[in-house]
């Protein structure tokens, strides 16, 4: 997995903070508002919530900090799991920013 994220993250300067979002996507909008509150709760900023053209609700979080590789792998774990316990649909990944 190291190598894995290492080879997405080619370029970045890890040792600084970066912006790092999350994307979150269910088709009922209240399980999205939920799980934002708890997410702006815990210091990240909310980018977007909007209602996709598909017809799917779209949740995107962003917080600057330093995350190492295996520190990214961790919290895709957790919001996975944190998807799970609220039911969202998906927890579709992340992406990154200076």
């Amino acid at each position: 997995m190291k190598k894995y994220l290492d080879k997405c993250l080619g370029g970045w300067d890890l040792k600084q903070a970066l912006n790092w979002g999350y994307f979150f996507f269910d088709k009922k909008e209240e399980r999205l508002k939920k799980l934002s509150l708890l997410l702006e709760q815990n210091k990240y900023q909310l980018i977007e919530f909007c209602n996709t053209e598909y017809g799917d609700w779209k949740l995107y979080v962003r917080k600057k900090e330093v995350l190492s590789p295996l520190d990214l792998h961790n919290r895709n774990i957790e919001f996975n799991k944190l998807s799970e316990s609220f039911n969202i649909d998906l927890y579709d990944g992340w992406d990154v920013e200076e």
